[in-house]
């Protein structure tokens, strides 16, 4: 069988995918620093800003999310988000 194991991990933990961890935060920090006057305007800059972040790569991803999941273990599986 190829999934003999029962791997633990921590019940609904959104805290622990790269979305979370990285890509919506730099997307809100970027698509929402100047006010927005348009849907049009905003469509441009969530563009723009997926972008920059393909531009830059992805190589805080990894970073961030062996982070996360070191706080995640720290803490023993409970909540851990008012330590990020």
């Amino acid at each position: 069988m190829l999934f003999d194991t029962i791997v633990s991990w921590p019940a609904r933990s959104p805290d622990l995918t790269p979305l979370d961890i990285f890509l919506w935060g730099c997307m809100k920090e970027k698509v929402y620093q100047t006010e927005i006057a348009s849907r049009e305007e905003l469509i441009a800059k969530i563009n723009k800003a997926a972008m920059e972040i393909r531009q830059h790569g992805l190589d805080n991803v990894q970073r961030e999310v062996r982070w996360c999941a070191e706080v995640c273990v720290r803490a023993r599986g409970g909540h851990f988000e008012h330590l990020l």
